[in-house]
């Protein structure tokens, strides 16, 4: 079932795709022991909320009959520029001069397919080892083999799907290849890249060009993270472990694997090789009866390297009753390790085709079947930055946790910029408080404003979260203010949640609103228009300013928080109470304070700040005026008054100057709520540093510490 539908006011398309998937494979139940059960409907849900809309859609090029096609916007001789096989020697050709019988795949594509070139693509070779026992995805990736040079209809157009912010998108390349002289061969040449032992298959180099075609050169695919790769090829989450804090629980680290590849994922890592990073395919992890916890992991060279210690053959291996030697077997460029070996490994990647929740230290994981992906961005006063006055400017999307009760439902956050440059990026979360009184909403902070927030750089930071039903306010923010980008925005859940863009809230910080739940909470909202108030002037702008009256039937205590609008050039607030006669009518105005002074009754500090919060003991049967202003000159700023009180209080008469009715987000802080981390890159707390600014690299970026 698919529908269309135009969110009210906001122009923003997006389309929903519901499907049922209470197929009955009863054969995979067992394969999915660990996780928890499929829901019988799912739904997928792409919001576009940005002002342009740019689509990535390509058209397959049309080939006169009779002829190859030439990508003209793809070159050879531009192709290879930078790369680390410039400069050396190499000719361009098309399968039909190398192979003696080219194909793409020879039957079905497996990872024993996958040998490494001599390029310094590793991070993709591991990548597409684990990816190719994976028929369904390999198939997407490849446009169901749509590619045969052998056939009546062959003109030289290979076709290629990558997922791209957001969205899968086709890549077209010729067939032309980079090949070299080698006798070794039936026709003297073989490729220089990524390819297979069987040198008819292709599939492995022409997947290889079509990424180089995506970065613009075959430099572009050198030396990247794993992570990245796997979002590209497959659309999927990774999950990179924090081995450090594994270090020491090595079964741990054994059992987080094993679940993993038995629930179909892939499992990557890498080592320091010759000075520089390699990334391997982990392609099995078996308990032996003597060996122990040990791990098969595959190299994309397609051979050993020397300086792992690996164990010894598998044939040479004495087993169990129970235990099958076919389990064991390792094929070309595969060997087993023992379970202290694999820990000096590091960077463990885990790709899942759907989310899935687990902490470091669980050994299952729960699938997220849910998934909302928002494409946005930040532009103009929207790219507003981290600062305190000026966050709610950036982008922000409610989720709503349905159910009752404090039962906890697993959601995945995860932002992807749309160019991975050394601009840092963030979520921050909030706890959204309903009010009952107009159009009100107050929240409270989850990820609060600690001494020091991580912006991570060049990667895609992941939020995991055990919330609870309620309301929650999601914000992608930028380290700096000013930088302008578009972003994907990903929301996953093992339970069906709500997620929408907020267009039309206007927002304010709190530090510690009332919200004690023995008192009742109300608010009033205003403008403070064409407003200076000083010492000097107070009287004669006193009928401006907001006034309420409130009365007692006995001793209380009144919670009274003064919020306003965030701005550049935020003022000082100040409240102001007066014990005045029951029978006074508002608004009250010069003659007040210059015919009958009063003194106040109380007067709070100046506030410096975009919030004032003040606690008062009034007396048994008194009336009293409560005045709310900014101290200093302000043109139009919004205002949020709230009041906590018990049953003795009664605010029955009011006055504002301006009085208006707004929809209003209260964010207030310093509410501290469980986070759980997937481990690097995720979004991580730092203790407080001498130095203001520093960068340390974390997984697969680098995160920015900036002191608020």
């Amino acid at each position: 079932m698919a529908k269309e539908k135009m969110l009210k006011g906001a122009g923003i398309r997006y389309r929903c795709v519901s499907r049922n998937t209470s197929g009955n494979d009863e054969g995979k139940a067992t394969k999915y022991k660990n996780r928890m059960k499929t829901p019988a409907r799912v739904t997928s849900l792409t919001v576009d909320t940005r002002h342009i809309k740019t689509s990535h859609h390509s058209v397959r090029p049309r080939v006169q009959s009779g002829t190859l096609w030439e990508d003209p916007c793809f070159p050879r001789e531009m192709a290879m520029e930078g790369s680390s096989v410039e400069g050396k020697s190499y000719r361009w050709m098309r399968p039909k001069e190398f192979c003696e019988c080219p194909t793409l795949v020879d039957k079905k594509p497996s990872r024993y397919d996958i040998v490494q070139g001599s390029l310094g693509n590793c991070w993709m070779m591991a990548i597409l080892a684990g990816l190719a026992d994976h028929e369904r995805e390999i198939a997407k990736l490849l446009a169901s083999y749509q590619y045969d040079p052998m056939s009546s209809s062959y003109d030289g157009v290979f076709r290629c799907k990558l997922w791209y912010f957001g969205r899968w998108v086709d890549i077209y390349v010729d067939d032309y290849l980079p090949v070299r002289a080698d006798p070794r061969v039936p026709l003297k040449y073989s490729l220089i890249g990524a390819r297979s032992p069987d040198p008819n298959v292709l599939w492995v180099a022409l997947v290889e060009k079509a990424l180089a075609k995506f970065h613009g050169s075959y430099k572009g695919i050198e030396a990247r993270e794993r992570e990245y790769g796997w979002r590209l090829l497959t659309g999927g989450v990774p999950t990179i472990l924090d081995e450090k804090s594994l270090r020491n629980r090595s079964h741990q680290m054994f059992l987080r694997i094993k679940n993993a590849l038995d629930n179909d994922c892939v499992v990557t890592c890498s080592r320091h090789t010759s000075g520089r990073l390699h990334a391997y395919t982990i392609t099995g992890a078996k308990t032996h009866s003597i060996k122990g916890d040990i791990v098969r992991i595959r190299n994309p060279w397609g051979e050993e390297h020397g300086r792992i210690p690996c164990l010894d053959q598998p044939e040479r291996w004495t087993y169990s009753g129970n235990e099958n030697a076919d389990d064991f077997l390792c094929k070309e460029g595969e060997f087993w390790i023992r379970n202290a070996n694999y820990l000096d490994f590091s960077q463990f990647c885990i790709g899942c085709f759907r989310a899935e929740y687990s902490t470091e230290h669980a050994e299952t994981s729960t699938v997220l079947d849910h998934k909302y992906t928002f494409l946005g961005e930040w532009n103009k006063e929207t790219a507003a930055g981290p600062e305190k006055c000026h966050v709610f400017k950036n982008p922000k999307f409610q989720i709503t946790v349905p159910g009752s009760g404090n039962k906890e439902k697993k959601v995945l956050f995860e932002l992807s910029p749309r160019h991975l440059d050394n601009t840092g990026v963030c979520v921050f979360l909030y706890r959204i408080i309903k009010i009952k009184n107009g159009d009100k909403v107050l929240c409270e902070a989850i990820s609060s404003y600690p001494d020091q927030r991580v912006f991570l750089i060049r990667g895609c930071p992941q939020y995991k979260y055990s919330l609870t039903s309620g309301k929650y306010l999601a914000i992608p923010v930028t380290h700096q203010s000013q930088c302008e980008m578009e972003f994907c925005f990903r929301v996953y859940s093992n339970s069906k949640i709500r997620a929408r863009y907020l267009t039309t809230t206007t927002c304010f910080h709190c530090d510690n609103i009332p919200r004690d739940k023995s008192k009742k909470l109300t608010n009033f909202s205003g403008k403070w228009s064409d407003l200076y108030v000083d010492d000097k002037n107070f009287a004669s702008v006193l009928h401006k300013i907001p006034q309420y009256k409130v009365t007692t039937s006995a001793d209380a205590n009144i919670k009274i928080g003064l919020l306003q609008e965030h701005k550049r050039d935020d003022n000082g607030i100040r409240i102001g109470i007066y014990e005045v006669q029951p029978d006074i009518s508002l608004p009250v105005s010069r003659d007040f304070v210059e015919n009958s002074p009063q003194r106040p009754f109380y007067n709070s500090p100046i506030w410096r700040d975009v919030q004032c919060n003040s606690e008062v003991k009034l007396k048994a049967d008194k009336c009293y005026l409560l005045l709310a202003y900014p101290w200093g000159s302000t043109d139009d700023k919004l205002y949020v008054l709230t009041f906590g009180y018990d049953s003795k209080v009664k605010i029955h008469c009011r006055y504002a100057h301006a009085e208006i009715r707004i929809q209003v987000v209260v964010i207030c802080a310093p509410t501290r709520y469980q986070l759980d981390h997937g481990g690097a890159p995720t979004h991580i707390l730092c203790e407080r540093k001498e130095s203001n600014f520093e960068s340390q690299v974390i997984g697969s970026g680098t995160t920015q510490t900036e002191r608020a």
